[in-house]
């Protein structure tokens, strides 16, 4: 009898079934789902010889009960694979396993399991940058292994990593300067639009942090991140951003990597207003989409474990695993390129890359792409400082608090940039101005902005009564400014104080937490039960829904039964039909080959008569001929 983890694992799509398609594959995901509901109900599972299937069933008794879907155990299998150096089992669990580790990893092409499948063109030593996928090669005349390149749109990086356009010398420039003009031109642009955003969101990061570092450690090519939180649940008076603590982190590069991979595509959705100013009104760009993908060869992958303040059970997130966005820029030339503000996480140096390099070397499977439109720019028009496009209001407000108070912050960052800028009307000439200085000028430009920026951030930080967590929830003013829509507002309205209320307790600090974590804890408690009768309501109408369509494919399927009986009889009639003519026409066959046979009999006879009475009339012939001959001697 095979062991129930041999039979799991036979069970579970292929390496290659998994890897062609999105992790998010409905054909895939109901497999594992039924894989994973015959090995919990195999009653050999809990004698398993295999040391890992404990470990294994726990984790599937999670799917099969409804607490955890059927991609969760996919993610399971990467992580509990991470750090495993070998294998036991069955051959099949093995590669298996050796699959999910590749994926936890990062997708690195250097150690794809299916390299002898299909071998990647170039494989460098490291993935910190795309230039090591790139010979310089003459962008005139083709010629490889050249070393001057246009001083224009020439791009350094950190650790050397760069972009350039090679050319042989300064001959082969000067002749492909008509097609490369328009081109360099909007590398200098958006190239400068990016340093001075990589700079801001950077500062945004660091001070808008909700969670404790305690430590970040390399373990085998693994940035490992342990972290501590502070949501509303927990909330007893202090801030709930805060500056990130850099000393904790075992360098500098596991810092930005462990933080970055704790906000960083939630950063992008707050601060939409600080990116729209500085690529649509500070250097205007064609067309902006946001790319949603799963990554591949990950520098270094992160695997964060953070508490849960409510559950108070550890939630471990490992980033190769989650979806990643990044911006494809498309130039008024034509130019494209990718822009990935976030991308430090996975140990990637250069955030702005040429499109189809970037497709090709970091993105395993795209999930999505949308165009972006313009957010409002001019100050007095806007309501809010978050991103009016965010999707559906939140479903609770616990889970958001601390995001009021980030977009309260994206709103201070917005002011320190926009605040210079005194007319639209002077945009033109800023661009301009920033456009024709000097590249090295530029970057103390930027530098000059993100410390202005920065400072006006540390100032709201300490500012007790202008962003910590009391003014977004008891000052009446500040209300607006805390929440993105209609639906968040109504939300806190039975968290918030009144005026009144908040006048009369003012001065009562330890009145106020307590009154307003009394509030929190009947909001939390209501919300949640409206949530259950929502989904129970859901249930309801889904259940009534299948009920409806069951009832129509029965009825249709009996319909469709009764027609068919109908056809066979039919079908019946005419085949005895078809049965009687054929006799018929058998017997008129076997009646024309009797005639035909009669026929040529005749045939024959008129042809022997024919025969016959020629020789008659050569027989009279010659007997006229003799006679004639008797009685006159002549013929």
């Amino acid at each position: 009898m095979d062991d129930p983890i041999e039979v799991l694992f036979s069970s579970l799509p292929s390496p290659r079934e998994m890897d062609s398609a999105c992790p998010e594959d409905a054909v895939n995901l109901q497999r594992v789902s039924d894989a994973l509901s015959k090995f919990v109900a195999d009653s050999a599972s809990q004698k398993s010889c295999d040391p890992d299937a404990m470990n294994l069933l726990r984790y599937a008794r999670l799917v099969t009960s409804g607490k955890k879907d059927a991609a969760s155990f996919i993610r399971h299998l990467s992580r509990f694979a991470l750090f495993k150096k070998t294998f036991t089992g069955s051959d099949t669990k093995q590669r298996q396993l050796e699959y999910y580790r590749w994926v936890g990893r990062g997708r690195k092409s250097v150690e794809s399991p299916f390299k002898g499948e299909s071998e990647p063109a170039v494989l460098p030593e490291s993935n910190k940058s795309l230039t090591e996928y790139v010979a310089p090669t003459c962008n005139y005349c083709n010629k490889k292994g050249v070393d001057f390149y246009c001083q224009g749109c020439y791009m350094a990086f950190a650790e050397g990593a760069f972009h350039a356009t090679y050319y042989c010398n300064e001959e082969c420039q000067v002749q492909d300067l008509p097609r490369h003009l328009w081109v360099c031109q909007d590398w200098n642009k958006v190239r400068r639009a990016a340093l001075l955003f990589q700079g801001l969101i950077n500062s945004y990061i660091i001070r808008a942090n909700d969670r404790w570092l305690l430590g970040s450690r390399d373990i085998d090519g693994v940035t490992v991140a342990n972290f501590d939180t502070q949501d509303a649940m927990n909330f007893m008076g202090g801030h709930l951003v805060h500056d990130f603590d850099w000393p904790v982190a075992e360098d500098g590069d596991r810092a930005i990597e462990a933080l970055m991979n704790g906000q960083g595509e939630t950063v992008l959705k707050r601060t939409r207003c600080v990116f729209d100013l500085v690529f649509r009104v500070i250097f205007p760009c064609d067309v902006i989409e946001a790319v949603t993908f799963y990554p591949k060869n990950l520098e270094r992958p992160v695997l964060s474990d953070t508490p849960s303040g409510i559950t108070k059970r550890a939630m471990k997130s490992l980033n190769s695993l989650n979806l990643h966005t990044a911006f494809r820029i498309t130039m008024a030339s034509g130019l494209k390129v990718m822009y990935d503000p976030t991308c430090r996480q996975f140990g990637w140096m250069d955030y702005l890359t040429p499109l189809g390099l970037y497709q090709a070397v970091r993105m395993h499977h795209v999930q999505n792409v949308v165009r972006l439109s313009p957010v409002p720019i001019d100050p007095a028009a806007r309501q809010m400082f978050g991103d009016p496009e965010c999707p559906n209001p939140p479903t609770w407000a616990p889970a958001h608090s601390v995001g009021y108070l980030q977009d309260a912050l994206a709103g201070r960052l917005y002011e320190s940039i926009s605040k210079s800028l005194v007319h639209r009307d002077d945009m033109a000439l800023i661009t301009s101005h920033f456009m024709n200085a000097n590249y090295k000028y530029y970057h103390v430009i930027c530098r000059r902005i993100v410390d202005t920026a920065s400072q006006c951030l540390d100032e709201a930080n300490k500012e007790q009564t202008a962003l910590p967590s009391f003014k977004a929830y008891y000052d009446p003013a500040g209300r607006r400014g805390v929440t993105r829509s209609v639906g968040e507002y109504n939300l806190m309205v039975p968290i918030w104080f009144t005026e009144e209320e908040y006048n009369e307790i003012v001065h009562d600090r330890p009145r106020i937490v307590d009154e307003w974590l009394n509030r929190f804890k009947r909001s939390l408690d209501e919300t949640r039960h409206e949530d259950e009768q929502k989904k129970r309501e859901r249930e309801e109408a889904r259940r009534c829904a299948e009920n409806r369509v069951r009832s129509a494919r029965e009825e249709q399927l009996s319909q469709d039964n009764k027609h068919l009986k109908e056809l066979d009889k039919e079908m019946g009639t005419l085949g005895d039909e078809l049965g009687d003519m054929e006799s018929e026409i058998e017997a008129n066959t076997r009646t024309m080959e009797k005639n035909e046979k009669q026929m040529q009999l005749l045939r024959e006879k008129i042809e022997q008569v024919k025969h016959e009475r020629a020789m008659a009339q050569n027989m009279v012939k010659a007997l006229e001929f003799h006679i004639a001959r008797l009685n006159g001697g002549r013929v």
